[in-house]
Formats: structure tokens, C-alpha cells, sequence
């Protein structure tokens, strides 16, 4: 049966006097949910993971599963999965002894496990490969047999640490949609750590981000990419446009003039706004939101040309779907709707 999961206050040291490497997090996942934990390399990911599967003890606060602390709970009873990166199977069992093996573990009938390992390699493509070793079988489906084994001993919480990280693209987008499958038809409460940020938004419906420790967003996913809290957050999802003026009658005045912001609010005070990079564009008309510029350097990115637009907000990269001459001037618009308020820091 999954569980909600709380993360209350926790903090982490390896040794006593070691560095903290998780710092007063405090996280909250409902019950059959699938949040996303994000960041990049010594965010402290991993070890946030660790600490909920009972790996590492916390040096302060407390884990709850459905409202009951599991700080002292062996992780080996906690009713948690983890998948790793690596599937580490057992090579000298078969493809179907590896997916029961919890089962086995808990004196589970061989006709039962034998049945179950069937129903769970259907579900995943691998039908009729239960007699198969794990080096008969390629990256991807080892993969899919590790998930299986975790989801084969109905947890109460499945954890992944990158499992998918060290596939190549193709495979690695098939398994996000199967791994996205499994966890809605199964319910389980699922924490699922990745550094990608594409893959974070398409696998989570909320993303918790960490940096160096901190939890400095835990928002919708969609919200995360295109209206994130605080600038940190705003950086790391790739929003590099930032712009600072005070607010006069609802609009942001800047050195380029008015801009109309949604959701400007607080008359009278300095404000700084933010917008994606890919809502930046070169337009041929003046209008609403649209400043003048002189374009830079422009660089040829398949689907359109990013350009360098000296303005008098600074630099600016506008998108354009034509080349456009180094010097030449030109207008680039910034959507009201699109621009939002953001706070300076976390």
C-alpha cells in the first residue's frame, strides 16, 4: 500500500564535525505521486534518497511514512524499493528468479513467484525471456527486469537514483513512458532522483530542486520551467533574462520604457521580473512589450537563429527564424504574459 512521504527538517553530516551535507529540508510527497528530485552533481540528491531508504540516518529531523516515523526503522522493513543506475542483477539467476527474488526472500510459493515474474515481464515487453540470464539481455531490458524486481514486492515507496541515466536517448525515452506507466497503474509513491532537467519535467508532477543541499523549489513541474519562485531556480531551469524597475501603475518602468508584467502588483517598489529565453523574439512591428535594439552575434540552432540583442536593458537573446545582419536595427518583443515577478533569492 503506497504511502505519503515527509521529509521533516532534515539535516545531514557523514562524520560528526563533516561538512552538512543536507540542510533543513523539509519535503512533502503524497500518497501514489511521483515528485522528481533535481539538481546537479553534490546537490545532495542521492543521499535525500539514502536517508528515505534507511542507508544513512539523519543527523537531525525526522522521516515520516504515512505519519509515522522511520527514522528507527531498519530500511530492510521499511516496504522500500530502490533502483540504482546500474540494474545490478544477479548473474547466476535466471531473468525470472531475478524479478522474484524479493519474493523468494519472503517464502513466497515457487508456482506463485513463477506466475508473477510472467505477469511482470508481459507488462514491460520482455514476455517469454523469464529463462534467460541477465547477460542475454540488453542495457535497456536488464533495466526494466531491476524496476520490475522493485515493483514485484509492492513497496510502499519506490525510490530510483538516475536509473535511466546510463542509457542511450532512444532507449532512454522508451523507458521514461514505461516507467511513467508502471508507477500509474501500480499507485506506488515514487521519489525519483535525475540531473536532467528534460527528464525531470516529463517524469514528475511536482520536482523538488536542490542545490548544494538547500531545497530551493518544490512546485508543479510545469511551474517550475515556466514560473520559478527565485532566481536560483530560474537559472538552473535556463532562464537567463532577468530585469529590474520599479512599479509604476501596474507597469515595470525600465530604462527601455514601460513593460507590462502579469502579475505586477506592489505599486511604487522596485520589482525584478524574469522570462524564458524562448519567449524572447525578433518582431517587425512596434508594439506593447516591444524595445529596439542592435543585433550582435547570431548563432543557427536548427529550428530558428538565437541573436544577440544589445538593448537598453543590456544583452538580450532573441529568437528569429531568419539570419539577421550583425549591426542591423531590429525590435524585440517580451509578452507581458510571459514576463512574471520572481524574488531575488531562495
Amino acid at each position: 500500500m503506497s504511502v505519503p512521504v515527509e521529509i521533516v527538517g532534515v539535516a545531514h553530516r557523514y562524520t560528526p564535525r563533516g561538512p552538512v551535507v543536507i540542510h533543513d529540508l523539509s519535503l512533502e510527497v503524497r500518497a501514489g505521486g511521483l515528485t522528481t528530485i533535481l539538481g546537479p552533481s553534490g546537490s545532495g540528491k542521492s543521499t535525500l534518497l539514502g536517508l528515505v531508504a534507511g542507508i544513512e540516518s539523519p543527523t537531525a529531523g525526522d522521516i515520516l511514512f504515512d505519519g509515522a516515523s522511520i527514522v528507527a526503522v531498519p530500511s530492510a522493513t521499511r516496504g522500500v524499493a530502490l533502483v540504482l543506475q546500474q540494474p545490478h542483477l544477479f548473474p547466476y539467476m535466471s531473468v525470472g528468479d531475478n524479478v522474484t527474488f524479493g519474493l523468494a526472500a519472503r517464502g513466497v510459493r515457487r508456482a506463485t513467484r513463477t506466475a508473477e515474474a510472467e505477469r511482470w515481464l508481459a507488462a514491460v515487453g520482455l514476455d517469454g525471456m523469464a529463462g534467460r540470464r541477465p547477460r542475454e539481455l540488453s542495457g535497456g531490458e536488464q533495466q526494466r527486469v531491476a524496476l520490475i524486481r522493485a515493483l514485484a514486492t509492492e513497496p510502499r515507496v519506490l525510490l530510483l537514483d538516475e536509473p535511466l541515466a546510463s542509457l542511450d536517448p532512444q532507449v532512454r525515452g522508451a523507458l521514461q513512458t514505461l516507467l511513467r506507466e508502471l508507477v500509474t497503474e501500480t499507485g506506488v509513491t515514487t521519489l525519483m532522483v535525475t540531473h536532467d532537467l528534460s527528464e525531470a519535467m516529463s517524469m514528475g508532477e511536482r520536482t523538488a530542486l536542490l542545490l548544494t543541499g538547500n531545497l530551493i523549489a518544490d512546485e508543479v513541474s510545469e511551474v517550475l520551467f515556466n514560473r520559478p519562485p527565485n532566481r536560483d531556480a530560474a537559472e538552473f531551469v535556463g532562464i537567463s533574462t532577468f530585469i529590474t524597475g520599479e512599479v509604476v501603475d501596474g507597469d515595470l518602468q525600465t530604462p527601455a520604457g514601460p513593460l507590462a508584467v502579469d502579475g505586477l502588483v506592489a505599486n511604487g517598489r522596485p520589482a525584478l521580473v524574469a522570462i524564458r529565453p524562448e519567449h524572447v523574439r525578433l518582431v517587425d512591428v512596434d508594439g506593447p512589450n516591444v524595445i529596439a535594439g542592435h543585433a550582435g552575434p547570431s548563432t543557427f540552432r536548427g529550428e530558428y537563429w538565437d541573436v544577440q540583442v544589445e538593448t537598453h536593458l543590456g544583452a538580450l537573446r532573441a529568437r528569429s527564424q531568419e539570419p539577421t545582419h550583425e549591426g542591423a536595427t531590429c525590435l524585440v518583443v517580451l509578452p507581458g504574459n510571459r514576463l512574471f515577478p520572481i524574488a531575488d533569492a531562495t
